[in-house]
C-alpha cells in the first residue's frame, strides 16, 4: 500500500515537471514569435530624393561652318567731293578676299561698293554665302595737301538669308596685332597722314583675319 502511494507521488511531480517544460517552451515560442512579427512589422525608411544638380556652366556654341562669303563696303569722308573713294574700296575689297582666301582657301566673292542696308539686302538674298560688310572712315590733312588719312574701319558678317550680324567691330591704323596662322604679328603704329594705300595695305589684313576667327 505504500508502494503504490509513493509511485503515485513519483508519477503527480513527473506530470508537474512536464507541465512546467511545456508551458516554458510554449512562453518561449511565443516571444520569439512576437518578436519576429514586430521586425516585419517595421516598415525601413523610404531614402531620400537625390537632388537635382544643375550646371551653371553654358554650353559654348558652335562656330558656324563658312564655306562662301562677299566682300564689299563704302567709304565716308569730310569733304564735299573726294574722287578716289571708288579706288579706295577696290583696293580694299582686293586686300580683304586675298587674306579671307589664304589658309584654309575658301570661296570669296567681290560684291563691290554697297552700304550697310544694301550689304543687308544681299544677305537676305543669300542661301549659303555669308557677307563681309566694311566702312572706310577717311579725313584729310589740314594742310594745303589735303591728303587723306584712315581714321578706322568699321566691319560687320552678316549671316544668309536673316542678315543677323554673325560678329561686328573696328579697326584701327593703331592697331598692332593681327592673328595670322594662330600666330601674332606686330604691325607698326601708324601716324596721322601717312599715306592712305599704305595704310590699308596694313590694316585691312587686320580687319580679315578677325572676321575669319569667328568662322
Amino acid at each position: 500500500m505504500r508502494h503504490e502511494r509513493h509511485a503515485c507521488s513519483v508519477l503527480v511531480k513527473s506530470q508537474k515537471y512536464l507541465l512546467l517544460v511545456c508551458a516554458s517552451l510554449i512562453l518561449c515560442c511565443s516571444q520569439s514569435i512576437v518578436a519576429q512579427s514586430g521586425r516585419r512589422a517595421a516598415q525601413p525608411k523610404p531614402a531620400p530624393t537625390p537632388v537635382a544638380v544643375t550646371s551653371t556652366e553654358t554650353a559654348k556654341p558652335e562656330r558656324p561652318v563658312v564655306s562662301s562669303i562677299i566682300v564689299g563696303g563704302d567709304l565716308i569722308h569730310d569733304i564735299k567731293k573726294y574722287g578716289d573713294a571708288d579706288d579706295n574700296i577696290k583696293d580694299t575689297i582686293k586686300i580683304c578676299m586675298e587674306r579671307l582666301n589664304y589658309d584654309p582657301p575658301m570661296e570669296v566673292i567681290n560684291g563691290g561698293k554697297m552700304n550697310l542696308n544694301q550689304a543687308k539686302e544681299r544677305a537676305k538674298k543669300e542661301t549659303k554665302s555669308y557677307v563681309l560688310w566694311f566702312e572706310l572712315s577717311v579725313k584729310f590733312t589740314d594742310d594745303y595737301l589735303m591728303e587723306p588719312y584712315l581714321v578706322f574701319i568699321d566691319y560687320a558678317v552678316l549671316m544668309p538669308q536673316t542678315a543677323k550680324f554673325l560678329t561686328s567691330g573696328r579697326v584701327y591704323p593703331s592697331d598692332h596685332k593681327n592673328i595670322l596662322s594662330e600666330s601674332v604679328l606686330r604691325v607698326p603704329t601708324i601716324q596721322r597722314g601717312p599715306d592712305l594705300d599704305i595704310q590699308l595695305m596694313m590694316v585691312v589684313p587686320i580687319l580679315a583675319a578677325r572676321a575669319k576667327a569667328k568662322f
